[in-house]
C-alpha cells in the first residue's frame, strides 16, 4: 500500500533493490540487458577487427502482445531461420523456459430467435444456449491430458456480448475464447471440442444455431534436449550465477515460441529477469538484482559464442 504514489508508472524508479515502471518486467528490463549484450559484442569486434563467422542479430519486434504480427513479418522476410539461435528476454523467475503452451482463439456466435419474455417459448435463447456451449467446452478442456513438461490444457472466455433489453428473449450471443493447449490435444481436437458443444447447444435450446472462427491458432512447442543453445545457455547460467539452473516452461506465447512453431527451429527459447506474475500489474517491478544476473549471462553467452548464428 502506498507504492502507488511513489514509483510513477513512467518513472523508471529504483527503490529497495526493485526498478519500478511501465513494462520494467515484461520486458524493457531484458530488452536493455539484450541490448548491452549487443553493444558489448559491438565493441569487441571493433576492438579486434575481426567479425563473427555468421551475424549476431538484435531484432525489436511489435504486436507480440496481440496477433505477433512482428515476428511473423520477420520470419517472412528471412531475418530468422530454421538453423539460428532465438533467444528472447521475457520475464522467467531465474529458469531457461524452453517449451510454451499452444494458444487457439475462437469466436463462438450462436443465432437465436427474438420474442418477448413473457412468451419465451414463442423464441430461442441465444444466451442460454451458449451457456450450455460454454460449460461443454470448460468440462471438455478439463479432462484433457496432461503433460510432462506443460501441465494441463486451460480454456478462458475472455469476453462475451448478447441480448438487447432483460424482457426480450436474446436472438444473437457471441463470446471470444482462449484456449492453452498441451500435447496432445491440438487446434484439431479443440476444433471437435467447439463443434460438439455446439450440438450440445443446439440439443439443448431448440431453434438456436452455432457457428464458429478459428481466429488465432498457436501450436504447442515441446522442450527439445537436443539443443546447442539450451546447453550453452544453461552452461553459462550455471557459471554466472553458481548454481543449477533450472529448465522450464513459459505459460505464456512469446515470438520465440512462433518462430519456433512456424520453422521447426528446436534452438528459441527465453531467459530474463523477472516474474512474469508482476507483467500487466500496478506498480510492475523486476529485482535490480535478477537485470544485474541477466546481464552477465547474455553478455557472456554472446562472448561465448561469437563464430555461432546467434539472435535476439
Amino acid at each position: 500500500e502506498g507504492w502507488e504514489e511513489e514509483t510513477p508508472a513512467l518513472g523508471a524508479v529504483v527503490k529497495e533493490g526493485r526498478l519500478y515502471g511501465r513494462g520494467a518486467c515484461d520486458m524493457k528490463s531484458g530488452l536493455a540487458c539484450a541490448m548491452t549484450a549487443f553493444s558489448d559484442m559491438v565493441e569487441l569486434t571493433g576492438s579486434t577487427g575481426e567479425l563473427p563467422a555468421r551475424p549476431f542479430v538484435f531484432i525489436g519486434t511489435v504486436d507480440e502482445e496481440d496477433f505477433m504480427r512482428g515476428v511473423e513479418s520477420a520470419i517472412r522476410d528471412g531475418w530468422v531461420g530454421r538453423e539460428d539461435w532465438i533467444l528472447d528476454t521475457e520475464p522467467t523467475d531465474g529458469q531457461i523456459q524452453v517449451a510454451h503452451k499452444g494458444r487457439t482463439w475462437f469466436e463462438l456466435t450462436i443465432q437465436g430467435i427474438t420474442a418477448h419474455a413473457s412468451n419465451p417459448w414463442k423464441g430461442a435463447d441465444a444466451i442460454a444456449a451458449m451457456a450450455e456451449a460454454v460449460s461443454h467446452i470448460r468440462k471438455a478442456i478439463g479432462s484433457c491430458p496432461s503433460h510432462e513438461d506443460l501441465g494441463m490444457s486451460t480454456v478462458t472466455f475472455g469476453q462475451i456480448t448478447g441480448g438487447y433489453r432483460p424482457y426480450v428473449v436474446p436472438d444473437s450471443c457471441k463470446v471470444w475464447i482462449d484456449m492453452r493447449l498441451v500435447p496432445p490435444t491440438d487446434t484439431a481436437a479443440a476444433k471437435n471440442i467447439v463443434e460438439e458443444a455446439v450440438k450440445a447447444a443446439e440439443a439443448e435450446i431448440a431453434g438456436v444455431r452455432g457457428s464458429y472462427l478459428i481466429t488465432g491458432d498457436r501450436p504447442y512447442v515441446e522442450k527439445d534436449s537436443s539443443s546447442r543453445l539450451l546447453a550453452s545457455l544453461k552452461s553459462v547460467c550455471d557459471r554466472v550465477t553458481g548454481e543449477d539452473t533450472p529448465v522450464g516452461s513459459f505459460n505464456g506465447y512469446t515470438d520465440t515460441a512462433v518462430i519456433a512453431g512456424t520453422l521447426g527451429n528446436c534452438n528459441c527459447m527465453s531467459y530474463g529477469p523477472g516474474s512474469l506474475e508482476l507483467a500487466h500489474k500496478p506498480n510492475e517491478y523486476v529485482p535490480y538484482e535478477d537485470v544485474c544476473r541477466c546481464r552477465r549471462v547474455l553478455t557472456e553467452l554472446a562472448r561465448q559464442e561469437t563464430f555461432f548464428p546467434f539472435a535476439f
